[in-house]
């Protein structure tokens, strides 16, 4: 309560007894107004948090996934969750901010406006007659009316105070709206989200897009039933509340109406401010003196020029400016998606006929398409340690899997030993997966087959190389582990890995209906026959796994090793197909020779003369080679530069001449999963960037064969080469001794 004494309280209940009819009924007719204008205020303020709970309680339904969903998948979701739960990235909740402070502005008048009509003060008999009877009186009388008068001078000064608070408020609000419209302005640039009809409008149809896209359950497969009730419920919802009344203005509207409604509760609250105090001006300055604060009225057009910045931040103003120059091809398919997907919803939001329900199911079946964009193009993925989530009760240390760029590989490519071998079991895998059911009801053991392989080879063999080219393998899905990813020092995570792997892998099968295939390199990290208590070991859990895969004729398991001989025999057992991968004969490494040197122009040689080459690097691996033409790639080139610099740069004008007329869809660039991607010339010929390169190249360069030579001599002298040389060699005659020694126990276990 106010400070209060006897000297106060005459001279403001004096000030109260001097109120007249004419003020009484000036303030009454004032308070009704500003009683109309709350009730208006409090109502769209209420709808706009509902629609801003709207968005969060859907957006943070998100956090109860459980365990399997992809890593990519929420990582999307927990972005749009913080976009659904920040203020100025939403136009919806900027509207609910904006209208709770307009509320307590309306709020603080209110309370001045009951506070400056105390009604009539109570009054003692003035019959007394002595000065301490009268005093006794007065005291009376100080405490029956000293909550009135405390009210009464508490309003005049928040009524002195309000006009500075409302310019206070109104720089808040600009704040607001600047973050609103720098966030706006990034969306509509940097984040390539193009302007339909309005900013404005735009923003909101992606509130509606975001509502199901990222909070819908759209990595389900299929069916709008298996949409979460909740989110579209939710959506429409959403659809519903732009077109009400109080708000379809604001969206739906190309002109600056959301500025224009921000500055009109304002104007409304800065007039009304106005008229109160020249209604009490004498009072203000009475009880101002009384408590010895400075009364500063605050100039009339004082709210006009806070708000000229308003202006400026008018979210309607908001351009688009196109910068997918940097954005990457997927990026800019994603892009192109999602903005005509918000053109329509645009459209149909301004269209009355539309109904909230048509509008959700259109924006669902889009994102249906999208994912299966996801499926169909990102069919490779790879795993990764979380470091967890609170929010969606994930820990530290558990494994994910997350989408990565498809490797280009081709068993084309791959030259050695195994290969093969290899390539036939892949088209095996391919047949039953198409004849599933005929392989299911002739098997004599009545359960699918084990599609499992175990790739074994030294370092450099192409073990890797395979599981690549397995992965590029068409109507599959690839998942790509190694053996570090299952490792972590998180408690308890490491053993719940191989299972997290598996659901993933399953999660996919089913909402793509492909093949999966997880790929393990370098496996014998993981399983193997070490039980020390200072390495984890997770062979049990593998085996566990690789049964299950049995009930699971789509999904198979790959690994790799150099050491077959640390995996326990009982996961040895559950590998369909053990294949000694890479090794090479002269003729492998003439044409391995031949594959690595195809992008240099090199003089032409005949095959005995490849064949010399090939014979000097008996028990290379493929990795030996590749690192001998590694060599004369740097060398050659270096030493064309240096030696011949306007022809080299003559060859960078080809090549960008070459990206400009033949390669210009998106982004000239060149990068290496697309420098061999055929196009239709101007010519009408079909062609490779490098193709057309090197036809230009060849006119300016020739490399000798010498050049190899050189750098085979330069290999064979080096320690580092010579060990992987004879580390290779001994790893094979151990893998061989190896299968032999299986291979015989079998026998004779059969026998």
């Amino acid at each position: 309560m106010d400070s209060m004494n006897i000297h106060r309280y005459k001279k403001i209940s004096s000030l109260i007894q001097g109120i007249d009819d004419t003020k009484k009924e000036l303030l009454r007719d004032l308070h009704k107004d500003i009683v109309e204008n709350l009730s208006i205020i409090e109502a769209v303020n209420r709808k706009a948090i509902d629609g801003s709970r709207n968005i969060s309680d859907t957006a943070q339904s998100l956090t109860k996934f459980s365990d399997d969903v992809p890593l990519d998948e929420r990582e999307r979701k927990i972005k749009a969750l913080g976009q659904a739960l920040n203020g100025e990235q939403n136009l919806v909740h900027m509207i609910a901010n904006l209208s709770g402070g307009f509320t307590q502005g309306w709020k603080w008048l209110e309370d001045v406006a009951i506070g400056l009509d105390p009604g009539e003060l109570l009054r003692v008999d003035d019959e007394a007659g002595s000065k301490r009877e009268q005093l006794q009186d007065l005291s009376n009388e100080f405490h029956l009316n000293q909550g009135v008068c405390v009210r009464f001078s508490n309003a005049t000064k928040k009524l002195a105070e309000f006009r500075i608070v409302l310019l206070d408020l109104t720089s808040q609000m600009i704040k607001v709206a600047e973050r609103f419209f720098v966030a706006l302005s990034k969306r509509h640039s940097s984040e390539g989200v193009k302007v339909w009809r309005s900013p404005v409008l735009t923003d909101f149809a992606m509130s509606v897009y975001n509502n199901i896209v990222h909070h819908g359950g759209i990595s389900e497969k299929s069916t709008e039933s298996q949409l979460s009730t909740y989110s579209m419920r939710q959506a429409i919802a959403l659809i519903d509340w732009s077109r009400d009344d109080d708000f379809k203005g604001i969206i739906l509207s190309e002109a600056p109406e959301f500025t224009l409604w921000i500055k009109r509760q304002l104007r409304k609250m800065w007039k009304v401010a106005i008229e109160l105090e020249d209604i009490f001006h004498d009072e203000i300055q009475e009880i101002s003196a009384l408590y010895y604060a400075r009364y500063r009225k605050e100039k009339p057009d004082a709210l006009e020029v806070r708000m000229k910045t308003l202006d400026d931040l008018d979210p309607n103003k908001v351009r688009f400016e196109d910068r997918s120059a940097t954005f990457s091809e997927e990026e800019i398919r994603n892009l192109k998606h999602r903005n005509n997907v918000l053109n329509n919803v645009c459209g149909m939001l301004i269209d009355s006929s539309k109904t909230s329900q048509e509008i959700a199911d259109y924006v669902y079946e889009q994102a249906k398409k999208l994912r299966q964009h996801y499926l169909e193009v990102n069919s490779f993925y790879v795993c990764r340690i979380g470091q967890g989530n609170p929010m969606m009760g994930t820990s530290s240390g558990g494994l994910e899997v997350v989408p990565g760029k498809r490797p280009s590989a081709s068993f084309d490519d791959i030259i050695g030993s195994g290969f093969d071998e290899l390539r036939n079991f892949s088209s095996y895998i391919k047949r039953m997966q198409k004849f599933g059911d005929l392989f299911l009801m002739t098997s004599p053991r009545n359960t699918h087959d084990r599609a499992n392989v175990l790739l074994i080879g030294p370092q450099g063999c192409g073990k890797t190389e395979a599981l690549r080219a397995v992965a590029n393998e068409e109507d599959s899905i690839a998942i790509f582990a190694q053996g570090s990813d299952f490792l972590t020092s998180w408690l308890g995570e490491a053993q719940k890995n191989p299972k997290r792997l598996f659901e993933a892998a399953v999660k996919l099968q089913k909402e793509s209906g492909k093949h999966v295939h997880i790929l393990i390199d370098e496996i014998d990290s993981v399983i193997n026959d070490d039980y020390s208590t200072t390495k984890i070991n997770l062979t049990l859990e593998f085996q566990m796994i690789m049964d299950g895969v049995v009930e699971y004729p789509h999904i198979s398991v790959w690994g790799t090793t150099n050491h077959p001989e640390r995996i326990p025999m009982p996961m040895i057992r559950r590998f369909a197909k053990l294949l000694i991968v890479g090794k090479l004969d002269s003729n492998q490494r003439v044409k391995l020779l031949k594959h690595f040197f195809k992008n240099l122009p090199i003089e032409k040689m005949s095959d005995e003369q490849w064949r010399k080459k090939a014979d000097r690097l008996e028990h290379a691996t493929g990795d030996v080679i590749r690192k001998i033409a590694d060599h004369v790639w740097r060398e050659e080139l270096s030493k064309f530069i240096e030696n011949s610099p306007e022809k080299a740069d003559k060859m960078v004008d080809a090549l960008a001449r070459i990206n400009r007329e033949t390669f210009s869809e998106y982004q000239p660039e060149l990068d290496s999963s697309r420098a061999d991607e055929v196009k239709t010339t101007f010519g009408g010929t079909k062609a490779s960037r490098r193709k057309l390169f090197m036809k230009e190249l060849r006119r300016v360069l020739t490399i000798e064969g010498k050049a190899i030579d050189r750098a085979i001599d330069i290999a064979l002298d080096n320690i580092g080469i010579i060990n992987e040389i004879q580390t290779a060699k001994k790893t094979y005659e151990e893998a061989e001794r190896f299968l032999a020694e299986i291979k015989s126990e079998r026998q004779g276990a059969e026998s």
